[in-house]
């Protein structure tokens, strides 16, 4: 049963990108549309594009508050998205379809990991309600037919915890800080992934243990966060 519920938002999800395509007339999402909050895209492709013919990564962008800042980079934002989106364009060429891959495919995964993670903590029936009404949210189906990283943020994010959710018990304190990091390669503020997942680890862990493993937990994943901020991740600019 839990199949077919899983296959019916699989397809739910799919008959939706293709309304919304149909829609939008397979043309992307224009820059200054949302007051200006799609520009974005703009940064996005042009990271993408050097990665794939020039091997750096580095944006065309110029940004006048970055001019005066000792950084190593002009990036603003974590790599994740920018690699994956080079990945497309690697992959299927330079096209409208490579533009929205990532942003399409994080779509379906969001209903995907809404299904199961209800499907877990409730029943069949919420998953099903719950990721129906995602599949159907205006703004997720908008952003899923762009070149914007929300729909790769909170898929990272809701599969993230999904994994954690299914992670067995006794690898699960070791296993939960790396897994939290996940979205955190797509943008920084996804780091609030690790509350919900001390609140599983909480309710799984037994008597006593309960304060020690979720303190370990958030502890680990503090630790995590900052090495990755300081270290990979570091040296960026900001406005």
């Amino acid at each position: 049963m839990g199949l077919k519920g899983f296959v019916f938002i699989f397809a739910v999800g799919l008959v939706a990108l293709f309304v919304g395509s149909v829609r939008l007339d397979f043309k992307p999402a224009p820059f200054g549309g949302l007051q200006g909050t799609l520009n974005d895209q703009f940064n996005y492709i042009s990271v993408a594009k050097n990665l794939i013919f020039n091997g750096s990564f580095e944006s065309n962008s110029i940004l006048p508050s970055v001019l005066s800042q000792d950084v190593k980079t002009n990036i603003l934002y974590v790599p994740g998205p920018f690699y994956v989106l080079a990945l497309c364009f690697y992959f299927f060429g330079l096209n409208f379809f490579s533009l929205i891959l990532p942003s399409a495919a994080g779509y379906i995964l969001i209903l995907i990991s809404v299904y199961f993670i209800c499907l877990k903590l409730f029943n069949l029936k919420i998953g099903i309600i719950a990721s129906f009404v995602v599949a159907i949210f205006p703004y997720f189906l908008f952003y899923s037919l762009t070149s914007m990283i929300e729909m790769e943020v909170v898929s990272s994010t809701l599969i993230s915890f999904l994994l954690v959710l299914y992670c067995p018990k006794n690898c699960r304190l070791l296993v939960a800080p790396l897994l939290a990091m996940l979205p955190v390669c797509f943008r920084e503020t996804s780091i609030v992934v690790i509350f919900p997942m001390a609140s599983v680890i909480w309710r799984d862990s037994s008597g006593s243990k309960k304060i020690r493993d979720t303190v370990i937990f958030l502890i680990l994943s503090i630790i995590f966060f900052i090495l990755i901020i300081k270290g990979p991740l570091g040296g960026r600019p900001s406005l």
